[in-house]
C-alpha cells in the first residue's frame, strides 16, 4: 500500500474502533508511513496494518473480540481472511479490488511484551490528523526503540533492512536523550546496529542515553 491507501485504511480503522470505544495505537510500517507523511519525510509503503489496543475485560474488549467485531459489525468496510488457520480482519480497499490485513495486539494476550502496555507512559502515542480523523500512532521514540531491537532480532531477514531504514528516517524526530538503554537486550541491539551502521553513531549518541555503549572506555594498547 502507498501512503494514500494507508491513510485511508487508518481512517476506516479509527472510525470503527472509536465507535466501539477502543483506545489504540498504530505500529509497524503503517505507523512509519503515517509519521513520514505528517512530517514530510517521504513515502513508506507496507502491506498490512498492525495496531495495539488497550483491553477492557469488563466490556469484553480485547484483540480477539475486536478483530471479530470489525468484520462482523462493519462488513461494508472489512472482510475476514484466513491467516495460518486464524480469521483476522482486513480493510477493504477500492471495494472488492483488494484488502489490507489488520493485526491487533494487546498486553493481556502478550503479557511478556511490556511495549504493548499502552497505559505505561513509556509506551507513548501521538495523534496525527489524517483525512480529518485524529489517528493514534505510537510515538517516533517508541518506534525507533522497537526498531533497534527488531533489526537485531531479524538479522539476515529482509525486514532487517526496512527496520534500519525506518530508524534512519525517524531518528531526527526524537528529542536529544529521548531514549534510555540500560538493559542487556537493548545494549546488545544498539551495539549490533552500530556495527552495521557506524555512521549513525553521532545521531544515536544524541538521542539515546547509554553509558555502556557511548561512555565505554577503550583501553590504550600497550606500547
Amino acid at each position: 500500500m502507498d501512503g494514500g491507501t494507508i491513510a485511508a485504511a487508518a481512517s476506516t480503522i479509527h472510525y470503527a474502533l472509536s465507535a466501539k470505544g477502543v483506545e489504540y495505537g498504530i505500529v509497524g510500517g503503517s505507523a512509519v508511513s503515517l509519521l513520514c507523511a505528517h512530517y514530510g519525510l517521504g513515502q513508506r509503503s507496507t502491506n498490512d496494518i498492525d495496531l495495539i489496543i488497550i483491553p477492557d475485560r469488563e466490556k469484553n474488549l480485547d484483540a480477539s473480540t475486536i478483530s471479530k467485531a470489525l468484520y462482523e459489525e462493519y462488513p461494508q468496510y472489512f472482510t475476514k481472511i484466513d491467516q495460518y488457520g486464524v480469521q483476522i480482519p482486513a480493510v477493504l480497499i477500492g471495494g472488492e479490488l483488494g484488502h489490507a490485513e489488520v493485526e491487533i495486539f494487546d498486553i493481556d494476550a502478550w503479557p511478556h511484551r511490556r511495549q504493548y502496555d499502552l497505559r505505561d507512559p513509556d509506551n507513548d502515542r501521538v495523534t496525527l490528523q489524517v483525512n480529518q480523523y485524529p489517528i493514534s500512532v505510537l510515538s517516533p521514540r517508541w518506534i525507533v526503540r522497537e526498531k533497534i531491537l527488531s533489526q537485531h532480532q531479524r538479522q539476515g531477514a529482509q525486514k532487517e533492512k526496512s527496520d534500519i531504514l525506518d530508524i534512519k528516517m525517524l531518528l531526527p524526530l526524537l528529542d536529544d536523550g529521548a531514549l534510555k538503554f540500560d538493559t542487556n537486550e537493548r545494549i546488545e541491539a544498539l551495539n549490533a546496529l552500530l556495527a552495521k551502521e557506524p555512521d549513525l553513531r553521532g545521531q544515536l549518541q544524541e538521542k539515546i542515553v547509554c553509558p555502556a555503549v557511548f561512555d565505554a572506555k577503550v583501553a590504550n594498547p600497550e606500547i
